[in-house]
């Protein structure tokens, strides 16, 4: 089976044993069978489609951020991502339905992840370079309070060394609002009195949060961006984006840089609420050994049947 970048990039963290959210990967194999016959699903298909709907419906979760991949030949042409509230299967099968139903059958290789979202107690961003500072030499943390980002509010941002997995600045905002998740629905509230001027995230938090950059960094061995949550004592990587393979680094960093003189710093800047975005500068797509694969269930061929559906297990 081929993998998109999402659906690759989550496949490599867990070959790096690093926490990603679980969930399900609906394979092209499953877009593919759809198209053929969208009037009658195919019953192998069909009864897939309902297992990965007992898996997430036993994970307890009522709210769960979708990713669709749609990649033309070495590129990603399209990227949407949303977060979707799944109350029972014909909910399921017809938000399934429609996502397939809207999609060109010329595309390549079209893949959709279903993961959870966890009730996470900070939030942020981080990269494999340092944005604020355009240099290489340095990995950045942005950080909020609350299950999820948003661009109304300020939040931290943490420099850390590369080399030595040193603090070298730091940047802690006031933060008065945050949003967070309660019994799967997304409500804005204030932050307490006693935390609005903390540090988001310890020093002992950014230094593990900088190891797993650290450890991606060897695995991807190309620029990336992340986001992430804790809770409960771990961090989980949420989100993976990777900047185009072949543009020229240095190049990129100087015009962050030019760009960085004309803007006055504000703190964090991700929305909470990401609109469904094109991404043109994504250039993975592989080809894996499924039976060896830490995404677990996924062949072209088992026992003379097509598997479609892949179970991400590792999880908070």
């Amino acid at each position: 089976e081929i993998l998109s970048s999402e659906a690759y990039a989550f496949h490599m963290v867990l070959q790096g044993e690093i926490n990603i959210p679980r969930g399900v990967i609906f394979t092209n194999s499953a877009f593919l069978s759809f198209s053929g016959n969208k009037d009658l699903l195919d019953r192998e298909l069909e009864k897939q489609i309902f297992e990965a709907y007992r898996y997430l419906q036993s994970i307890k979760k009522k709210l769960w951020y979708v990713y669709i991949e749609l990649v033309q030949g070495n590129k990603v042409v399209s990227e949407k991502f949303s977060r979707e509230r799944i109350e029972s299967y014909e909910e399921f099968l017809k938000k399934l339905k429609k996502i397939w139903g809207n999609i060109s059958s010329g595309k390549d290789l079209v893949n959709i992840l279903f993961l959870e979202i966890q009730p996470f107690e900070s939030f942020g961003r981080a990269y494999s370079y340092s944005k604020s500072f355009a240099d290489n030499h340095n990995f950045e943390i942005a950080a909020q309070f609350g299950s999820f980002l948003n661009e109304r509010f300020t939040g931290d941002i943490y420099i850390v060394s590369k080399r030595s997995l040193e603090i070298i600045n730091k940047q802690v905002m006031k933060q008065e609002r945050m949003i967070v998740i309660n019994k799967s629905n997304l409500i804005e509230l204030g932050v307490s009195k006693f935390y609005k001027d903390k540090q988001k995230l310890s020093d002992y938090q950014i230094q593990k949060l900088s190891e797993i950059l650290k450890k991606l960094s060897v695995i991807f061995k190309e620029p990336f961006e992340i986001t992430w949550g804790y809770l409960a004592g771990k961090f989980c990587i949420v989100d993976i984006d990777f900047l185009n393979i072949d543009i020229d680094f240095d190049k990129y960093l100087n015009k962050v840089k030019r760009d960085k003189n004309e803007i006055e710093f504000t703190g964090v800047s991700d929305s909470s609420y990401p609109e469904d975005k094109v991404i043109t500068n994504t250039d993975k797509k592989s080809s894996i050994n499924i039976k060896t694969a830490a995404i677990e269930d996924v062949k072209i061929e088992q026992d003379g049947k097509e598997t479609f559906i892949s179970r991400l297990r590792m999880g908070l």
